[in-house]
């Protein structure tokens, strides 16, 4: 199969319409980033995805998949550190003194870095540990974060059967306990 790789710029004001777009186009996944002139969404496709896409988005730019490609989500997902708490990739290394939470998104949502996340995860350092159900868990992050910080029970939801995998292949890697459901 010809990949292409499929990008857009759009405005900072056009990003979320766009994003909700992208994602119906692409929902096994694609890359966002920032750029001067507003975001970039990114998605590597067949030319059948082109042509859908470009139906809604004529101004998108096509070019070959540099070889690679499947590999470059790598350099986005970089560690995190969270009040007592490390948050990053299995091909990172956390300081003796933190506390590793190693997450694979696989192809699942969540790897810490996005702001929301962070958000969540600096609530949970402010909490005192109880019970927590976390919903649309994606990866698992911020479950598995919450059992590190001594929550219990936690248990995970998610709607998508990758997320649901990748949260429990995550917990394992852990070494938390989670109850993990679709």
């Amino acid at each position: 199969m010809t990949l292409r790789r499929l990008s857009v710029t759009v405005s900072r004001d056009a990003a979320d319409a766009a994003r909700a777009a992208w994602l119906g186009l692409f929902p096994e996944g694609f890359e966002e980033r920032e750029c001067a002139t507003g975001v970039e969404l990114v998605a590597y496709a067949d030319p059948a995805a082109e042509q859908r896409a470009r139906g809604r988005f004529p101004h998108l730019v096509s070019a070959a998949v540099e070889p690679g490609w499947q590999e470059g989500w790598r350099a986005f997902h970089v560690p995190v550190v969270v009040g007592p708490l490390w948050i990053g990739p299995p091909w990172e290394r956390p300081s003796a003194a933190a506390t590793a939470v190693v997450i694979d998104p696989g192809r699942a949502f969540g790897t810490g870095a996005h702001a929301t996340t962070r958000l969540c995860v600096e609530l949970l350092v402010a909490l005192e540990p109880g019970s927590l159900l976390d919903v649309g868990a994606g990866s698992g992050v911020l479950a598995i974060a919450a059992a590190k910080l001594g929550f219990d029970p936690v248990a995970a939801i998610d709607l998508d059967e990758a997320a649901v995998a990748a949260a429990r292949e995550n917990a394992a890697a852990n070494g938390v306990e989670l109850d993990v459901r679709r």
